[in-house]
């Protein structure tokens, strides 16, 4: 992410471009004669492109990277390499639309389908390809669909490659692509795909297009046919989906009051509602991977549910969001993040202890996914799979990794669990994860650490009780404690507010290492912010 954009690197032409205070119309579906001559108007040659494409791929960039003058030079860009555009430059496109941040962006969408359509003129076989590559992102696919549909409309004689294309990407049936296949249903209608008619149905059936969009079904009878929309089994799906969406926004919208009507309703209808979950966790887990603020407890909600109904299809897109920095998983999960997930992540993988060890002790397993999989461990020791044996040195193997990587977090909460093993911990390692530098001194005290060991052990099976007490086999037991469930507070009397005395915490006579001891890296922040204390003062 730039934090400045520079202007003075380029040429005056270019940058009297920049300046320009209007972005190009913003019609996806518009005509093109409306548009201003860039070309002429600030003399743009072929020598410009790479300049131009350098910042249009900044399109979605923070507001404060472009401020006022310079609010609509990426769009701005992309419509002089829309007029600029010649078939040789279709590979530059394609590469360059796939740096955008398509979560940010709101500007150009016009300009560069016309960029697409322009390039791909004379490669319509190459854009297929493109559209068809699923290392792209879905948004990036959706608009070079959009190109391809323009172009067949004054080449109508690749209607059938396109159509062909489209009904072989929808036939996949994949979960979690419901915004992409919206559009090939659109796409497909605007074509008059009639022989696609019973796919996109199939799809509608297993609730693999998006559900906002109930009017389809009447839009497609229109358009396509009505045999096949008589089904009695559609017409159940098209309620079915009112019924979630329904559901839905009942979570979205919470006033200090579990949503318990929506829980039940949810459970009533539990397959039919799972890939609208999973959908929910895919769409939060984009976001917080482009750092884009997660709000509200929509997405929370969606996987506790699927912890809850133990609905395995959705562990790779579990898996995915856990794939995140620590900074964007917090950002997506909270505080359920150390306190739930990993016992969703439980319910989801059940007892396959060779699918923890392996995801474990796989150095290319990203550290937050670790910590979960870790966490999780003491739910198999519950349940019997696990042995305090095989258990202890499953943790051993892990904080080795976990030093081998010099992975802080991975070693801090694999130590946490090895000192609950008394005698099969392992003292030399530990020494030497803090004298390397993995550990430091704030997160675990290695003089602490050390006394532990000749304590540890004690209350083994206390412990994993302790850790296993919430198994988010049901929602309501493992959300409903949460605090904006809980009444608003009153705001204390005046008296309280204003006597020094009230102020004083009951903790200030204790030594300052006593009260270290007592804040864990887990418990509220002691300065009020409401955060972890990990996240807040710990860190400081």
């Amino acid at each position: 992410m730039l934090h400045q954009f520079d202007l003075s690197k380029y040429s005056k032409h270019i940058q009297d471009l920049c300046k320009r205070d209007e972005e190009p119309p913003y019609s996806p579906s518009g005509p093109h004669n409306d548009e201003t001559d860039y070309k002429s108007l600030y003399s743009l040659t072929e020598e410009d492109i790479p300049h131009l494409v350098e910042i249009a791929a900044q399109l979605g960039e923070a507001e404060d990277s472009f401020p006022g003058e310079l609010a609509f030079a990426p769009a701005n860009a992309w419509e002089a390499l829309a007029q600029l555009a010649t078939p040789s430059l279709l590979p530059t496109v394609l590469d360059t639309i796939n740096r955008i941040d398509w979560y940010s962006a709101e500007s150009g969408y016009r300009s560069i389908c016309k960029a697409l359509v322009r390039s791909g003129l004379n490669d319509v076989a190459g854009l297929i390809t493109a559209f068809q590559d699923t290392t792209r992102h879905d948004e990036t696919r959706e608009i070079i669909l959009d190109s391809l549909i323009k172009i067949q409309a004054f080449q109508p004689e690749y209607r059938s490659v396109i159509v062909q294309a489209l009904t072989g990407e929808l036939s996949k049936l994949e979960i979690g692509r419901r915004q992409l296949y919206a559009r090939i249903v659109s796409s497909l209608m605007t074509l008059e795909a009639r022989e696609s008619l019973p796919l996109i149905v199939e799809a509608y059936k297993q609730q693999l297009v998006d559900p906002d969009d109930f009017g389809w079904f009447e839009s497609i009878q229109k358009r396509l046919g009505d045999e096949v929309i008589a089904d009695p089994v559609v017409d159940r799906f098209e309620a079915d989906m009112k019924e979630i969406g329904g559901i839905l926004i009942h979570f979205e919208h919470v006033d200090h009051q579990f949503p318990m009507d929506a829980v039940i309703r949810a459970r009533a209808c539990r397959d039919t509602i799972i890939p609208s979950l999973i959908e929910l966790i895919r769409r939060a887990t984009a976001y917080a991977r482009y750092d884009v603020p997660v709000r509200g407890c929509l997405n929370l909600f969606a996987i506790h549910l699927l912890a809850e109904f133990q609905a395995k299809e959705a562990l790779p897109f579990v898996l995915e969001s856990l794939s995140l920095t620590d900074d964007q998983a917090y950002n997506l999960y909270s505080d359920s993040l150390s306190e739930t997930v990993p016992a969703i992540l439980y319910q989801l993988i059940g007892n396959d202890v060779e699918f923890y060890t392996e995801k474990i002790l796989d150095p290319a397993t990203p550290e937050v996914l670790q910590i979960a999989l870790v966490d999780a461990l003491p739910f198999l020791v519950r349940n019997n799979v696990l042995g305090k044996e095989s258990y202890s040195a499953l943790l051993r193997k892990g904080f080795r990794a976990a030093i081998d990587a010099t992975k802080e977090m991975f070693a801090v909460s694999t130590l946490d669990l090895l000192l609950d093993c008394g005698d099969a911990i392992d003292a030399p390692l530990i020494e030497e994860a803090f004298t390397k530098g993995v550990i430091d001194n704030k997160l675990i005290d290695y003089e602490e650490a050390m006394a532990a060991v000749a304590d540890a052990g004690k209350g083994f099976e206390e412990d994993i009780r302790r850790r296993t007490k919430n198994d988010c086999s049901d929602i309501v037991a493992a959300t409903s404690w949460w605090s904006c469930f809980q009444p608003a507070p009153e705001p204390p009397p005046k008296s309280a507010i204003s006597s020094p005395s009230r102020l004083r915490s009951p903790s200030l006579d204790d030594s300052p290492s006593e009260r270290l001891q007592k804040i864990g890296r887990n418990d509220s922040c002691p300065c009020g912010s409401g955060k972890k204390y990990k996240k807040c003062c710990l860190q400081n």
